[in-house]
């Protein structure tokens, strides 16, 4: 089957929907199982995810990418690369099946050997999953990729509350992912249409190599930025310590994943077409980034000014514990939904080697800011180090990726995003005295005080500033992809 004809925006569209539903699905098992389950046996598995993307990050050999910005591949090409695929996720999963007995012994946890071979099955099925969903995505068939995001989320979240409710603790969680893998994996096969009958897979390796490697290279790097914490949270503070922590940062990055996720899958499926453009390229990209700072820097404010009501609502009052850093890690939703569809650009310019090198010094940076929260051994103040740390990741992003590959000053790329920040620290400032000053009244007044004075504070800047025009970006996207 061809590309289809659907517009950037239609894409967006369907993505949109697709996401939304999925959060509305996500965040009501979420809210079902934080009930059903422990801090504790939330922080097991939790240990158990970060090998589990340990491994799944091996496998990202940056194949689904490559498929999307290679256009000499053919069919037969992708044929191949997805038998390469299934042996490499069956040897993965194979190692890490033998290494859950290690791993168990330096947390000193038996639970952890089944748990680890359990979720070896999500390792299988996504690394079998990069060809379908790269062809689906060169294809541009956002309705495919749309639909089975929902029917996944339904179909795992509802095993997953079965299992806890019958007191499957932590097996109920690493089935859950084992489902969703399952699902997608299925749903992809078929829509996609690819084989298992070509086994020459040597030649189109060959031929995506350069740009491959060095996308492999930064998923492994980001892995560690991204889970070190959990590592060493798990290792120094223990698994209840680490439950909490773990339930502030996927709650940070429920926003980050849901808004800025619309955008992502479908940046490079399109601007990988003026690779050759750089100025287009850019400019295409910093309309969508100005709508992304608009939104997440209310999210941010939204954070900052109501950490307690988010997570009383979300997971109720044994999570009370992680407040302080949802608040800390709330103040980097911002940037980092901004920053997150860098890595799009990266790959649609063609410039994985630069992309390697952002990842590379951004994971120092995590480093240093993990160790130095870790040592302080206060949770919140964790937090507020890896939120400084994601504004440095930004300021890499504008040198390596602005500067040096697109060819843009950095002072006139950052000066888009003045009217969103200063909106947001408006907005904080706001809510934070509107709660002080209205600290006597009953719960639900101060409530809806400090909901005007940040809400208020927000659009009032962004009226003055008139930076609401941002939104003109889906005009241009509406153009987008209709014509080829």
């Amino acid at each position: 089957m061809g590309k289809q004809s659907h517009s950037m925006l239609a894409a967006l569209g369907m993505q949109l929907v697709a996401k939304y539903s999925n959060v509305i699905v996500q965040l009501a098992v979420t809210m079902v199982l934080a009930r059903l389950l422990t801090p504790a046996e939330y922080g097991t598995v939790a240990i158990v995810t970060v090998f589990t993307s340990f491994f799944s990050m091996l496998a990202d050999v940056g194949i689904s990418t490559a498929i999307i910005q290679y256009r000499d591949l053919t069919r037969e090409d992708y044929d191949a690369l997805f038998l390469f695929c299934l042996l490499l996720g069956m040897a993965l999963a194979g190692v890490f099946c033998l290494a859950s007995i290690p791993i168990s012994l330096v947390y000193a946890d038996n639970q952890l050997v089944p748990l680890c071979c359990l979720a070896s099955l999500s390792i299988l099925f996504s690394t079998m999953n990069m060809v379908p969903n790269g062809v689906l995505l060169r294809e541009r068939r956002f309705a495919a990729v749309s639909s089975r995001l929902v029917i996944a989320s339904i179909a795992s979240g509802a095993l997953a509350i079965v299992l806890a409710w019958m007191g499957f603790g932590c097996y109920a969680l690493v089935w859950q992912a084992v489902a969703s893998a399952a699902v997608v994996l299925a749903w992809n096969w078929i829509a996609s249409d690819v084989k298992l009958n070509n086994s020459h897979f040597c030649a189109p390796l060959k031929r995506i190599w350069r740009f491959s490697i060095y996308q492999a290279g930064f998923s492994t790097i980001n892995y560690f930025a991204r889970n070190l914490d959990n590592l060493l949270v798990g290792a120094t503070m223990g698994s209840a310590q680490l439950g909490y922590y773990d339930k502030a940062y996927k709650l940070m990055g429920y926003p980050i994943n849901y808004l800025t996720g619309v955008f992502s899958d479908v940046l490079q499926p399109y601007l990988s077409e003026y690779q050759d453009q750089k100025r287009k390229l850019y400019e295409s990209w910093l309309g969508i980034c100005r709508v992304l700072a608009l939104v997440g820097m209310f999210v941010t404010a939204v954070f900052v000014v109501f950490p307690k009501e988010i997570v009383l609502v979300m997971f109720g009052d044994q999570w009370v514990a992680s407040i302080p850093v949802v608040a800390t890690l709330g103040l980097s939703v911002g940037v980092q939904m901004v920053n997150s569809t860098s890595g799009a650009i990266f790959q649609s310019a063609g410039r994985t080697d630069e992309l390697f090198k952002s990842g590379l010094i951004c994971t120092g940076i995590s480093l240093a800011a993990i160790l130095a929260g870790v040592a302080s051994g206060d949770l919140a103040r964790l937090g507020l180090f890896i939120s400084i740390a994601y504004f440095c990741h930004f300021g890499m992003t504008t040198w390596l990726l602005v500067t040096r590959v697109l060819g843009v000053k950095a002072s006139e790329f950052l000066q888009a995003f003045l009217p969103s920040v200063i909106s947001a620290c408006v907005a904080i400032v706001l809510g934070l005295i509107a709660g002080t000053v209205a600290q006597q009244l009953p719960e639900v007044l101060n409530f809806l005080v400090r909901i005007v004075g940040c809400l208020g504070g927000y659009l009032l800047v962004v009226g003055l500033t008139h930076e609401w025009r941002a939104v003109n970006v889906f005009r241009e996207m509406k153009k987008m992809g209709v014509h080829e």
